[in-house]
């Protein structure tokens, strides 16, 4: 994405550059705005690339974040099926006294 944000940066640049060539007289008003209209252009192209990068990063996080709940939620519901089950001894009725105080 950041060679996204640099092109946007160059286009604004390049914007500048074309409005003070215009201001200068170096080139027309026609020019300027042709050449603006062209940028602009380019501008929304790489504004809407760099939204669709920020949604598949945000579809990661959110599948990535999905993956630890669903795992956390598993131990959880492990660690209360042996809470819960009958102990097999002395010691694992001690554990299991222990954890319930």
């Amino acid at each position: 994405m950041g060679n996204l944000q640099n092109d946007l940066d160059a286009l604004t640049m390049e914007r500048q550059w074309v409005i003070t060539q215009a201001r200068k007289g170096k080139i027309s008003e026609d020019d300027m705005d042709f050449q603006l209209s062209a940028l602009s252009v380019q501008e929304l192209g790489l504004k809407q690339r760099m939204n669709r990068q920020i949604e598949v990063n945000n579809l990661a996080t959110l599948t990535y974040r999905e993956d630890i709940t669903r795992e956390h939620l598993s131990d959880l519901a492990t660690g209360l099926e042996w809470q819960n089950a009958a102990p097999q001894n002395d010691e694992e009725r001690h554990q299991k006294y222990l954890l319930k105080r």
